[in-house]
């Protein structure tokens, strides 16, 4: 279910779809157990992820694409999957590519990776400001709190 809304759905946070590609690829060995009618949503899924327009999405949804090609023993599953692939013109050329090794103009270089990735992990933790604090300053609040909480007890005592 989920796969499916994923594959139906192009506005997610890059990350998702990061963690989907590293998710196929960590569970590529429960790939042999899809049923029959799962393949095309599998299928699906693996197009949305290899055509996003993020190179590092693109990059991990390759990486997990060969190594469901590599490690999933359920060879119909592959050849289904790989058909469907291939009837879509963007990946025709790409994806056999890769996974013959080939150096691919599309995957970026480390350079390029790094200066995402500060870019990204900036991004992160200026929504995630720190905010420093006395240790004086902490027990100050603790014991407000508790002296607080100590009144509100007797006062519900005395009722």
């Amino acid at each position: 279910v989920l796969f499916s809304r994923v594959a139906r759905s192009a506005d997610l946070p890059i990350d998702c779809y990061m963690r989907i590609c590293q998710y196929l690829k960590r569970n590529a060995h429960r790939l042999n157990a899809t049923t029959e009618e799962n393949i095309p949503v599998l299928s699906n899924l693996f197009c949305v992820l290899l055509e996003h327009n993020d190179d590092f999405v693109r990059q991990e949804a390759l990486e997990a694409y060969d190594h469901v090609v590599e490690t999933c023993g359920n060879d119909d599953l592959v050849r289904k999957i790989t058909k469907i692939i291939a009837q879509r013109p963007k990946l025709r050329k790409i994806v056999p590519a890769y996974l013959k090794k080939e150096i691919l103009e599309e995957i970026p270089n480390f350079e390029k990776y790094l200066r995402n990735l500060c870019r990204e992990t900036m991004n992160l933790v200026m929504e995630n400001k720190h905010l420093c604090r006395d240790e004086e300053e902490v027990e100050e609040q603790d014991e407000k709190r508790f002296k607080s909480n100590e009144n509100d007890y007797e006062k519900q005592a005395e009722d």
